[in-house]
């Protein structure tokens, strides 16, 4: 029910027409994009998104995924970008989807990175082509031999624990992550909350 165009917009600040109903989704004004980059993609971000929109038929397809990452506070700016670079290279080659990554707030004390991903293939000359075997149903799945689709969230967590600690320890670091939830890990303790920016927003102008 959503627009992958108005997201992609949204998410780096930008002007970006709707082809095919004429809208503009116009985010000029929003403020904290830090960087932005397209992954195996040559065209523009108004280009990608409105081919990814307009390939689907169905009123509920899936235009997009969308993979939300904290990036670790202790690693320059620089090591950031290519972390989260990295990240999108690996999915990109791991799904063969395009990947646009999005950095907020490089750096603040909440550095994070939105990457949304197409669900289509990215064909030889660069369009879309058949949905990504991430899309497939578990059934499908299973008649072509393949796990159910959990496995693919699973390993693109372990992969951003991988990337994450490698580039730590490169910054000498001693803090590292762990994909899993704290009782796979054996913590006896409460999770955090997550608080959203709006809640963030709220407590810098003194709002408990």
């Amino acid at each position: 029910g959503r627009s992958a165009i108005a997201s992609a917009a949204y998410r780096h600040a930008e002007k970006i027409q709707d082809d095919r109903t004429g809208v503009l989704h116009d985010y000029t004004r929003k403020r904290g994009v830090s960087h932005s980059e397209l992954i195996g993609f040559s065209g523009t971000r108004s280009e990608l998104w409105n081919l990814a929109e307009q390939a689907e038929k169905r009123k509920d397809a899936t235009v997009a995924r969308e993979y939300e990452i904290a990036l670790p506070v202790e690693l320059s700016s620089e090591q950031k970008i290519a972390l989260s670079h990295a990240y999108g290279e690996w999915l990109n080659q791991r799904h063969k989807v395009a990947v646009d990554v999005a950095i907020h707030e490089l750096d603040s004390s909440n550095p994070h990175a939105h990457i949304m991903t197409t669900t289509r293939v990215i064909t030889e000359d660069n369009l879309l082509g058949e949905k990504a075997a991430r899309e497939w149903s578990d059934s499908r799945r299973k008649k072509m031999g393949l796990p159910g689709r959990k496995v693919d969230l699973e390993e693109a967590r372990k992969q951003w624990e991988i990337l994450a600690n490698r580039m730590l320890e490169r910054s000498n670091q001693r803090v590292r992550i762990d994909h899993r939830s704290l009782s796979d890990q054996g913590i006896e303790r409460v999770p955090q909350i997550h608080l959203g920016p709006h809640v963030v927003e709220m407590e810098k102008r003194g709002i408990a």
